[in-house]
């Protein structure tokens, strides 16, 4: 009977101590959701990215593994306004009950989905995924509050980084290929004239290229933006058309899932931001 009694007890000390170490289990959307949740939650919980690399979120469809990821997860952290398509579905294909969480929450729902190419805007995204991160997991609450303060510390310096390059090339007047840089250029004070695909993976008509050739020859157009992940071959000829510069920008929408990823990318836009607009200010003042 002693045994006994101290077999049972072994085994309440050991599943009581697999649910105490037992970690919070994450499913992200995609690439700056994730950057942002590892960030958060450091070692704390378990974190997995839904969609695999290549892969960005307007084209992603659902497969069964999907579903099973998202039907083991204890929390589903997404972005919102529009930005996973699919997001409906996999919701309505799990069996299991979970909280969503919109990285986007509190934001206008018509606000363009691309929120977290503005860094203050991340900050806002940071502070929705922690509040969410402790209420399911209230034993490491403090650890996912210092671990997000030190990241929207760095957000901020990213911000104070852009308006100090930026400054000196202020209202200038752009074209982007793709409809996901307007937060980006709001916050520093650079202007979109025209957008090449209104509609994603939408080639744009003659009609529309004919304003967009004005829109350049009116309003003075320093450059033109595309996408990085995608080049396009359309673009490099439109922006010989249009004569102005051509560079590429990170939608950051995928990419290789590491914690830095985001910065590192966000980085690298300030610096392409910074040579195409001051080198064409130069040869303009020349």
């Amino acid at each position: 009977m002693r045994q006994l009694w101290l077999a049972v007890f072994v085994a309440f000390v050991a599943s009581a101590h697999s649910a105490e170490a037992r970690k919070l289990k994450v499913l992200t959307s995609f690439l700056p959701v994730y950057c942002f949740t590892v960030n958060i939650t450091g070692d704390l919980a378990d974190v997995e990215n839904l969609l695999p690399p290549g892969a960005t979120p307007h084209d992603f469809q659902l497969s069964p593994p999907d579903t099973r990821k998202f039907n083991a997860s204890d929390l589903l952290i997404a972005n919102g306004l529009g930005a996973e398509s699919w997001l409906d579905k996999l919701v309505r294909q799990g069996t299991k009950q979970k909280q969503v969480v919109l990285i986007s929450a509190g934001l206008d729902k018509g606000t363009n989905p691309h929120i977290w190419l503005d860094p203050v805007l991340a900050a806002h995204a940071v502070t929705n995924i922690l509040r969410a991160l402790q209420a399911a997991d209230p034993p490491n609450a403090e650890g996912y509050a210092t671990n997000a303060r030190t990241f929207v510390q760095r957000l901020y310096v990213l911000d104070r980084d852009y308006q100090e390059a930026l400054a000196p090339v202020k209202r200038s007047s752009i074209i982007t290929y793709h409809d996901a840089f307007p937060h980006l250029a709001r916050r520093y004070g650079l202007r979109i004239a025209g957008v090449v695909e209104e509609t994603a993976e939408v080639e744009p008509g003659p009609r529309h290229l004919a304003k967009l050739r004005q829109i350049v020859r009116n309003e003075g157009v320093k450059a033109m933006f595309t996408d990085a992940e995608h080049p396009q071959r359309l673009a490099a000829q439109l922006a010989d058309d249009f004569g102005v510069r051509i560079a590429a920008l990170y939608t950051i929408e995928n990419g290789e899932l590491n914690r830095t990823a985001y910065e590192e990318a966000m980085r690298k836009n300030l610096i392409v931001l910074k040579n195409t607009l001051t080198d064409h200010a130069s040869a303009n003042a020349k």
